[in-house]
């Protein structure tokens, strides 16, 4: 057995499981349009690290599609905020059925999943816990270029808020799904820290790999759209330092206007973009490569993390989970630029 034959073994069982929730809590067809498609990723976690700490599959499925509704509900937020035009191959709710009942039922799509969990066990607390960490780092991300900008010059991005957002937005909830298996397989207090570690780990390296992918789309095609550019900010600030952040930001929208004083463009527009990102392609290049080597430490870090683990076929599947993740997400990234 390996992480793909395993992946696609408890998908269907994750999906049934969704089904038999949305039944159970009465959920509108919009929520389930929410909970159709996705990779599963964080809910195939849970039931591996369940497995691999002795547990059974059945005993985590709940908690794995409590995860799942999570998940949906954020990427119903993000689309609004950051108006993505395409979700899983279809329009995102807030454009179906507009911006203020798709962010409603998203909010009851995540009380959902915690009404599921157990306050007895920690569940509960593991899943609220995870909810709020994630709107944190939501928070804290820059939004728009009159917000990076600002951020940038006056230092409210820190080369370090790169790698809080990360931990925060994505490395959470593939934590708490890993906390939320070990829970099902009642195991001890400290192998539940080791698989909260390892799911935190696992996490960072696929956050920092969706982020590579925007990178890839950057150099392939300059004449991006702004919200594309508008992600890489902080993350060329970690790895190449805040300065070198502010002046690829004052290269492709800001100029210097009376006094002396940045300002945006007048008439910025993709050719100027696709321009300045061809001068800096080296440059955009080592982040790159830099990024990559980020996410290769992350995932040899997730497998000494659960090192303490008995050994078991399902153990060594969950190592194979972190690189496996990864691929999926860097497939589109790695076609030829």
């Amino acid at each position: 057995m390996d992480i793909e034959s395993y992946a696609r073994e408890t998908r269907p069982l994750i999906d049934l499981k969704l089904a038999e929730m949305a039944r159970r809590l009465h959920f509108s067809r919009h929520m389930l349009f929410q909970l159709t498609g996705g990779k599963r990723l964080r809910a195939v976690l849970c039931l591996l690290t369940c497995e691999a700490l002795g547990g059974r599959r059945e005993d985590a499925l709940e908690y794995a599609a409590a995860i799942e509704m999570i998940h949906a509900g954020t990427l119903t937020h993000d689309d609004y905020v950051d108006r993505h035009k395409v979700r899983r191959g279809k329009l995102p709710l807030y454009a179906v059925i507009g911006p203020r009942k798709a962010v409603l039922l998203a909010d009851l799509l995540m009380s959902a999943a915690i009404k599921l969990t157990k306050s007895e066990d920690g569940s509960k607390d593991a899943l609220s816990e995870a909810v709020y960490n994630v709107a944190r780092g939501a928070v804290m991300e820059p939004l728009g270029f009159k917000d990076i900008a600002s951020s940038l010059i006056y230092g409210s991005i820190q080369e370090e808020l790169y790698e809080s957002i990360v931990k925060l937005k994505a490395g959470e909830l593939f934590a708490t799904a890993c906390k939320l298996g070990a829970i099902a397989a009642k195991a001890p207090s400290e192998l539940r820290e080791r698989a909260y570690v390892y799911g935190l780990l696992c996490g960072m390296a696929f956050q920092v790999a969706d982020d590579l992918v925007d990178l890839s789309k950057l150099l392939q095609n300059g004449a991006a759209e702004a919200d594309l550019m508008t992600s890489i900010f902080p993350m060329v600030a970690f790895f190449s330092g805040r300065e070198a952040a502010i002046e690829l930001f004052r290269k492709l929208v800001l100029a210097r206007g009376p006094g002396g004083v940045f300002m945006l463009i007048p008439g910025y527009g993709a050719a100027l973009r696709a321009a300045v990102i061809r001068r800096e392609r080296k440059f955009l290049k080592r982040v790159a490569r830099s990024a990559f080597r980020y996410v290769c430490e992350k995932c040899r870090l997730a497998r000494e993390a659960i090192s303490v683990f008995p050994e078991s076929r399902y153990r060594r599947v969950l190592e194979e989970f972190p690189e496996y993740a990864v691929r999926k997400m860097l497939r589109e990234a790695c076609k030829p630029s």
